[in-house]
């Protein structure tokens, strides 16, 4: 009785060990989450920052946040501007330890398409694609198993299983696709610079992004600027973000006759293992049913 009792014991601080000895993971925002979770299983554990529903372009931090860095291994961050904020959060958490993966560092960045002015911005939503996405996992994969040597390739064969499930899906819709576009000469804007790259990857042509000071309450001017770019642009569908106001894309709709589609940001919502790949489908299949729209006309 003795000899069960005792193994028991030692099985009890094998497991608690084991549990102790996990790498605790931050991420900056949702799509990160979804990347580290299928990367790590349950060989880790992978820390929200933020709450769900935030905007990451205009979020101002909370002393909470600063409690949640303070006891990372581990920060997984976009690094291209978006959530910049991260840096004052850790230098607040004074996290000594902490090590910063920038899963963007082997991502050729693009310039947001269509941009007017001659200043042209770093597009830095990578994470509103598939083949930029399959990047960052690859390099979230390798800076993890360089940290986590003992865990470090499970973490690399995780990657590559969760990449393939990500090319499949853009192997399944840019079939479809290519259907869609033939004999069309397609040209669409959007009124949020992010969906350059999941538009470029899908071969569709981003010929302006028409998007006002206030898109709550865009002025007169706004409107004619945007409903002459439409006209010269020859542009067929206009994607707007699912965060933005409706009244200003309706009365483009109104008078010009372009179609109008709402496309997700990715960054809102509940975090979990599955959400990226949901949402970056739903997305492709907004997309294929704009085409749908423009074959109909």
């Amino acid at each position: 009785m003795k000899k069960i009792v005792f193994k028991l014991i030692m099985f009890l601080l094998l497991v608690t060990n084991i549990s102790l000895s996990k790498i605790k993971i931050g991420v900056s925002m949702l799509p990160y989450y979804s990347f580290a979770s299928n990367i790590v299983g349950n060989r880790a554990d992978i820390v929200q920052i933020l709450p769900a529903d935030v905007d990451v372009h205009s979020y101002q931090p909370s002393p909470d946040e600063v409690k949640k860095i303070s006891g990372l291994d581990v920060l997984i961050i976009n690094g291209t501007g978006i959530d910049n904020y991260m840096y004052s959060l850790v230098k607040a958490s004074n996290n000594k330890k902490l090590v910063i993966i920038n899963a963007n560092k082997n991502v050729s960045l693009l310039p947001i398409a269509g941009e007017r002015g001659n200043t042209k911005s770093v597009n830095t939503h990578t994470f509103i694609a598939i083949q930029a996405a399959i990047q960052q996992v690859n390099t979230i994969a390798k800076e993890l198993s360089k940290i986590d040597i003992k865990n470090g390739s499970y973490y690399l064969k995780n990657a590559r299983s969760y990449n393939k499930k990500l090319s499949n899906i853009k192997s399944k819709k840019i079939k479809e696709i290519s259907e869609l576009r033939k004999g069309i000469n397609l040209t669409v804007a959007t009124t949020h610079g992010g969906y350059d790259y999941i538009l470029g990857e899908l071969g569709i042509k981003v010929g302006v992004v028409i998007e006002p000071k206030n898109h709550g309450n865009p002025s007169a001017s706004d409107l004619r600027t945007s409903i002459d770019l439409i006209k010269e642009n020859k542009i067929d569908i206009l994607f707007e973000s699912d965060g933005s106001a409706s009244p200003y894309t309706k009365a483009l709709q109104k008078e010009t006759g372009v179609i109008v589609e709402k496309l997700l940001h990715m960054t809102n919502g509940k975090y979990t293992k599955e959400a990226f790949e949901k949402d970056i489908e739903k997305n492709i299949d907004i997309i294929i049913n704009a085409l749908r729209k423009v074959k109909q006309k």
